[in-house]
Protein backbone atom coordinates (compact mmCIF):
# COMPACT_ATOMS: atom_id res chain seq x y z
CA UNK A 1 0.00 0.00 0.00
CA UNK A 2 1.67 3.42 -0.94
CA UNK A 3 1.72 5.43 2.08
CA UNK A 4 3.26 8.81 0.09
CA UNK A 5 6.59 9.86 -1.72
CA UNK A 6 9.85 10.76 0.29
CA UNK A 7 13.38 12.07 -1.19
CA UNK A 8 16.42 9.44 -0.98
CA UNK A 9 19.23 11.59 0.01
CA UNK A 10 22.74 10.98 -1.45
CA UNK A 11 25.41 9.03 0.70
CA UNK A 12 28.19 11.17 2.17
CA UNK A 13 30.27 7.62 1.75
CA UNK A 14 29.18 7.25 -1.81
CA UNK A 15 28.75 9.53 -4.28
CA UNK A 16 25.94 8.84 -6.58
CA UNK A 17 24.47 6.46 -5.04
CA UNK A 18 21.45 6.88 -2.74
CA UNK A 19 20.14 6.16 0.38
CA UNK A 20 16.74 4.48 -0.06
CA UNK A 21 14.69 4.40 2.98
CA UNK A 22 13.24 1.20 4.34
CA UNK A 23 10.13 -0.24 2.91
CA UNK A 24 10.99 1.95 -0.24
CA UNK A 25 10.66 1.04 -3.81
CA UNK A 26 12.46 3.19 -6.53
CA UNK A 27 9.86 2.16 -9.50
CA UNK A 28 6.90 4.34 -9.05
CA UNK A 29 3.31 3.79 -8.45
CA UNK A 30 1.02 3.57 -11.18
CA UNK A 31 -1.96 6.31 -11.34
CA UNK A 32 -5.39 4.74 -10.31
CA UNK A 33 -8.91 6.00 -9.93
CA UNK A 34 -10.80 7.10 -7.30
CA UNK A 35 -11.85 3.99 -5.22
CA UNK A 36 -8.55 2.17 -6.05
CA UNK A 37 -5.12 2.33 -3.97
CA UNK A 38 -1.83 1.20 -5.29
CA UNK A 39 -0.04 -2.10 -3.45
CA UNK A 40 3.68 -3.28 -4.06
CA UNK A 41 3.59 -6.84 -4.16
CA UNK A 42 7.46 -7.31 -3.70
CA UNK A 43 7.81 -7.31 -7.20
CA UNK A 44 5.54 -4.62 -9.51
CA UNK A 45 2.84 -2.74 -8.27
CA UNK A 46 -0.68 -4.06 -8.52
CA UNK A 47 -4.60 -1.86 -7.95
CA UNK A 48 -6.78 -3.18 -5.11
CA UNK A 49 -10.10 -1.76 -4.51
CA UNK A 50 -10.12 0.29 -1.01
CA UNK A 51 -12.12 -1.46 1.22
CA UNK A 52 -15.51 0.31 2.00
CA UNK A 53 -15.26 0.99 5.86
CA UNK A 54 -18.56 0.51 8.09
CA UNK A 55 -19.51 3.10 10.37
CA UNK A 56 -19.22 2.18 14.06
CA UNK A 57 -22.14 2.39 16.17
CA UNK A 58 -21.90 3.62 19.62
CA UNK A 59 -22.88 1.62 22.23
CA UNK A 60 -25.82 1.85 25.06
CA UNK A 61 -22.51 1.99 27.44
CA UNK A 62 -21.29 4.62 25.06
CA UNK A 63 -24.49 6.74 24.97
CA UNK A 64 -25.01 6.38 28.49
CA UNK A 65 -21.50 7.83 29.14
CA UNK A 66 -21.53 10.55 26.66
CA UNK A 67 -24.84 11.44 27.96
CA UNK A 68 -24.23 11.26 31.73
CA UNK A 69 -20.70 13.41 30.79
CA UNK A 70 -23.03 16.25 29.61
CA UNK A 71 -25.68 16.01 32.55
CA UNK A 72 -22.73 16.72 34.82
CA UNK A 73 -21.49 19.46 33.12
CA UNK A 74 -24.72 21.19 33.05
CA UNK A 75 -25.08 20.45 36.69
CA UNK A 76 -21.69 21.68 37.36
CA UNK A 77 -22.50 24.89 35.45
CA UNK A 78 -25.35 26.04 37.78
CA UNK A 79 -24.09 24.63 40.65
CA UNK A 80 -24.03 28.14 41.96
CA UNK A 81 -27.73 28.67 41.37
CA UNK A 82 -28.23 26.31 44.83
CA UNK A 83 -25.72 29.15 46.85
CA UNK A 84 -28.02 31.27 49.36
CA UNK A 85 -27.27 34.47 48.00
CA UNK A 86 -27.61 33.18 43.90
CA UNK A 87 -29.14 35.82 42.01
CA UNK A 88 -32.22 34.63 40.49
CA UNK A 89 -35.34 31.75 41.00
CA UNK A 90 -33.30 29.00 42.76
CA UNK A 91 -36.63 27.01 43.04
CA UNK A 92 -36.66 27.06 39.08
CA UNK A 93 -32.91 25.96 39.01
CA UNK A 94 -33.56 22.96 41.53
CA UNK A 95 -36.48 21.84 39.21
CA UNK A 96 -34.25 21.92 36.63
CA UNK A 97 -31.31 20.21 38.10
CA UNK A 98 -33.59 17.78 39.46
CA UNK A 99 -34.82 17.31 35.66
CA UNK A 100 -30.98 16.43 34.83
CA UNK A 101 -30.37 13.76 37.61
CA UNK A 102 -33.55 12.15 36.23
CA UNK A 103 -32.94 11.91 32.50
CA UNK A 104 -31.67 8.59 32.90
CA UNK A 105 -35.27 7.50 33.90
CA UNK A 106 -36.57 8.84 30.38
CA UNK A 107 -38.29 5.96 27.96
CA UNK A 108 -36.21 6.54 25.20
CA UNK A 109 -32.60 6.58 27.56
CA UNK A 110 -29.82 6.53 25.91
CA UNK A 111 -31.14 6.45 22.52
CA UNK A 112 -33.35 9.53 22.63
CA UNK A 113 -33.04 12.21 25.46
CA UNK A 114 -35.33 15.28 26.10
CA UNK A 115 -32.85 17.76 27.23
CA UNK A 116 -34.88 20.04 30.10
CA UNK A 117 -34.47 23.58 29.25
CA UNK A 118 -32.49 25.85 31.74
CA UNK A 119 -34.91 28.97 33.82
CA UNK A 120 -34.57 32.15 32.29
Amino acid sequence: MLLGTTVADESPLEPGVFLIPAGCVEIAPPAVAEGLRPRWTGEAWAVEVIPAVEPVLPTDEDLIAAARRRRDILLKRCDFTQLPDAPGDTAAWAVYRQALRDITAQPGFPAAIDWPVPPA
